[in-house]
């Protein structure tokens, strides 16, 4: 059963065909379709689809090479704001500081961190990041496994794995994955992740109270929601595959769903349960990278790309956008209208717009 929350006359043909290639393997059931469907890569499944599998199998490479990929952040009440922050005398060095926060560091693509503010002067601190070089490395040694079990299995275009075969330790099996400890190793990566995104925030925070931004107070008072959005979720009747979608879950009743680099974040809770507890990660791209760089140079008018031009000085290198913070501009995703409209189990909860953002500039 697929099942589209979005119109499917909207979605790249290549997209829809993996889908319904899905759809045709009698270990997969429900299928889900988000607003913010996009390819991803060609023998991949799209950014934007869940799906659920019989509970002996699961599809360890759906996650793609950032397993635990997601987004935090916290919201900073306006009593807690002692002083607004001016982007043109702080950007500078927040942006070289935030770098160092983490050994890994943010990672590029659409990877970032923002402080935001609402229509009611309340700060938000977002952080959208992965699990860099330990999710690489998890992935490969997941392509092994799968490749060890085609072989034991006698079936070579298998994409999925008998959770059996993780469970019942042999000394038949080659990859360090398949000794019992999959899913112990599987759930300390989601957790790396989680405590990634959440020492940016941390640090974030310490950084505004250091620079009179924020009182002492906020350090101990603000909450701190965390969601994933690239990861397989282990229950009891089913297991449950998110590639760029977010699951919601009793410790992240709001999640932060970012719109784009320039635009913001939109915060939403469930309405009811639908889709598996799950909504779409973001606005999802209008435009492939490559036709966003075309639209850019051939189609966008000029008055628009000067206004990025006045408005984002800080991207610029030797005067010009790279082409990674082009295709990151708010002209390369979707509008916010469709995206709620077509996912009625959730409603906004608060939106926020950047007052500035940090990118890795390659």
């Amino acid at each position: 059963m697929i099942k589209y929350l979005t119109n499917p006359n909207n979605i790249e043909s290549n997209a829809i065909n993996i889908v319904n290639n899905l759809a045709t393997d009698r270990n997969i059931n429900e299928i889900f379709v988000f607003p913010d469907v996009h390819i991803s890569t060609l023998e991949s499944i799209p950014v934007g689809v869940c799906f659920t599998s019989n509970v002996d199998k699961f599809y360890p490479l759906v996650s793609g090479k950032d397993i635990g990929c997601g987004v935090a952040f916290c919201r900073i009440p306006e009593k807690y704001i002692q002083n607004n922050i001016v982007k043109s005398s702080f950007y500078n060095h927040f942006s070289k500081v935030v770098h160092s926060f983490t050994d890994e560091g943010l990672g590029g693509g659409n990877h970032f961190l923002s402080i935001e503010k609402d229509s009611v002067e309340n700060y938000y601190i977002v952080c959208h990041t992965g699990t860099r070089n330990n999710g690489i490395s998890f992935y490969q040694r997941s392509l092994s496994l799968l490749e060890d079990f085609r072989i034991i299995s006698g079936i070579n275009d298998i994409n999925y794995i008998d959770v059996d075969y993780l469970n019942e330790p042999s000394d038949d099996k080659k990859s360090l994955l398949s000794d019992g400890n999959f899913f112990k190793e599987y759930n300390n990566l989601l957790e790396y992740s989680k405590n990634r995104r959440i020492k940016f925030i941390d640090k974030t925070l310490n950084y505004l109270f250091k620079a009179n931004i924020l009182l002492g107070s906020a350090l101990e008072n603000v909450e701190i929601y965390d969601s994933i959005h690239n990861y397989i979720e282990f229950k009891k009747d089913c297991n449950i595959h998110r590639k760029g979608v977010t699951g919601f879950n009793s410790t992240n009743s709001i999640v932060a769903c970012p719109m784009s680099m320039t635009r913001g974040t939109i915060y939403v809770t469930q309405n009811y349960s639908d889709a598996q507890n799950s909504c779409a990660h973001g606005a999802g791209r209008k435009f492939s990278r490559n036709d966003a760089l075309n639209y850019w140079n051939s189609s966008l008018k000029k008055k628009e790309r000067l206004e990025y031009y006045k408005n984002f000085p800080e991207y610029l290198t030797n005067g010009e956008f790279t082409k990674d913070i082009i295709t990151e501009f708010d002209f390369c995703y979707k509008n916010d209208e469709e995206w709620l409209t077509s996912q009625p189990h959730i409603r906004k909860v608060w939106k926020s717009e950047p007052i500035l953002t940090v990118k890795i500039i390659s």
